[in-house]
């Protein structure tokens, strides 16, 4: 959903949820438009800075990632990626021995 039509929505526990947001994306991701953009993963998405605790200037680097491994042994892919980074990232780690069960896509759904 767009940010308007959360606001429009006048859901308290949303209003309390983008009170405490700095940056919102809205706009479906769209493979088509997909690139290296700051903050989104295609270029239809718009940026929402919300509050002043964050500078979009600050920011040079538009594809930003964070890898984490868990406690528990799961491998988190935090940010917006840029195109193909996943299957690369794959590619070299089964290079190293490392494999990827179950597969899962972008939105967390088990790809067969």
């Amino acid at each position: 959903q767009t940010l308007a039509a959360l606001r429009e929505r006048h859901d308290r526990a949303i209003d309390t949820l983008l009170s405490l947001t700095d940056i919102l994306v809205d706009g479906d991701f769209q493979s088509a438009d997909a690139g290296s953009y700051l903050f989104r993963g295609s270029a239809n998405q718009r940026i929402h800075q919300l509050t002043d605790a964050i500078s979009l200037a600050t920011y040079t680097d538009k594809s930003h990632i964070e890898v984490r491994i868990t406690d528990a042994g799961q491998l988190m892919i935090m940010g917006v990626p840029p195109p193909g980074f996943l299957a690369q990232f794959k590619a070299k780690l089964q290079i190293k021995g490392i494999q990827f069960t179950p597969e899962t896509s972008w939105d967390g759904s088990e790809v067969e």
